[in-house]
């Protein structure tokens, strides 16, 4: 399914060198009544400290790599075991400086090497629907999108369950479309790529739903347009069938258990 298109060797140690570390970080097996849970770190409310139990070496390798999880191959299962993670960071810390703390710390503790690599998938391409590309606000089933300061630049993303499906509401300001692309959630989770030919930072809404897993009831009606209706109807885009290029983490060697803390 997957064909390699060039490999970018990527060393570890080179990648996280530059990294600060943690002020203090325990990293260790799950215990039974351990359950799934996220806590903290730069943008929260609680920023000096991060909690993530009972979450796969994979889980932590999305975090600290911001990846997808169809971005991450290893030929050894990384998803069986799980692990606690209790860090203290250091005050100012980005979400970057927190990332390459992480990645620091997988390094350390589990031995892990992996490199970068560039594979086609099966995917979506943005592309730009007959009628042409058009920024309007979006008012649906979540209500009106909170204002964001003027000079901000970003992403910022709002997710509710609600009647068995998961409501998705996203707005981005001042940024290119590929990053925009990027941030959609499409079934399957596959990437999407730009190719609307766009080459300015945009402001823009959009709103839409998708199936929650593992849902016990789910109303005939969603609450909110699919992402193929969402990004027609509300941007004047389209998301085609398409195999697409994406770059992924591949797995070297880790441990299995992380040294002691």
């Amino acid at each position: 399914m997957f064909r390699s298109l060039w490999p970018i060797w990527v060393p570890l140690a080179a990648a996280v060198a530059w990294a600060q570390t943690f002020d203090a970080a325990s990293l260790k097996p799950c215990g039974p009544q351990s359950d799934n849970r996220i806590e903290g770190g730069p943008g929260s409310a609680d920023p000096l400290r991060y909690t993530y139990t009972s979450a796969t070496l994979e889980d932590l390798i999305v975090t600290a790599w911001n990846l997808e999880y169809f971005q991450v191959r290893s030929k050894t299962p990384i998803d069986r075991g799980c692990f606690d993670l209790l860090a203290k960071i250091p005050p100012g810390a980005t979400k970057e400086d927190f990332r390459g703390m992480l990645q620091s710390l997988l390094a350390d503790r589990f031995h892990l090497k992996l490199h970068r690599e560039t594979r086609q998938f099966a995917g979506y391409a943005l592309v730009v629907g007959k009628r042409g590309f058009r920024q309007s606000p979006v008012t649906g089933a979540l209500g009106e999108f909170p204002a964001m300061p003027a000079q901000t630049r970003g992403i910022a993303t709002q997710e509710i369950v609600r009647e068995g499906h998961v409501i998705v509401r996203m707005r981005a300001q001042k940024m290119p479309m590929p990053e925009i692309a990027r941030s959609l959630h499409v079934p399957s989770e596959v990437p999407v790529s730009d190719q609307t030919g766009l080459t300015d930072t945009y402001d823009l809404t959009l709103e839409y739903c998708y199936p929650a897993r593992n849902a016990q009831t789910m109303s005939e009606a969603p609450p909110a347009p699919s992402i193929f209706t969402a990004v027609q109807q509300q941007l004047g885009l389209q998301l085609v069938a398409s195999r697409v290029s994406h770059h992924v983490m591949v797995i070297d060697s880790f441990d299995r258990i992380p040294l002691g803390n």
